[in-house]
């Protein structure tokens, strides 16, 4: 796809592991930016980030929520085999937690508590149609879909309300 094509070289060409996820802000701008989500997080339980990259964000949802006193255990998919290698390479041994697929008609293996997505990739004409198979064949009975936004889509409608 054109999209792995233009976002691996990006992503990847940086040592820093927050630029390799797509941010340029650093440490503390991420962390002020990122770790809100975890607001949404009630217990603990398995954590998946659809989406995933180079698995940086988990490693630091995971680390932020151990501050908080919960346990999440990390999950991820994302489309660009690379940026997946690269989240393994961040969990040792985890590499049966990791998948290269595409959310929109991915059927997991399992259920997770807490699914993580980013609303402002998606279409808004198919937002619907994607939460709904989020919330039908990705999360578990207890769990919970959580959107988060990072990019100009979300900047631009927060700007015109």
């Amino acid at each position: 796809m054109d999209s792995i094509r233009i976002l691996e070289p990006a992503y990847l060409e940086h040592a820093d592991p927050i630029r390799q996820s797509g941010f340029s802000g650093g440490p503390e701008r991420w962390r002020s930016e990122r770790s809100p989500l975890l607001d949404a997080i009630e217990g603990d339980g398995e954590f998946l980030d659809v989406g995933c990259a180079n698995g940086h964000l988990l490693r630091s949802v995971v680390g932020w929520a151990k501050e908080k006193g919960l346990v999440l255990e990390p999950y991820g998919v994302d489309m660009n085999p690379l940026l997946v290698q690269e989240a393994m390479r961040r969990f040792p041994g985890s590499a049966h937690r990791f998948w290269v697929a595409n959310a929109w008609g991915w059927l997991p293996p399992m259920r997770f508590r807490w699914v993580y997505a980013i609303w402002d990739l998606v279409p808004l004409e198919l937002m619907p149609e994607f939460a709904m198979h989020l919330l039908e064949y990705v999360v578990a009975e207890d769990g919970a879909v959580v959107f988060g936004a990072y990019g100009s889509r979300s900047a631009t409608l927060l700007a015109s309300t």
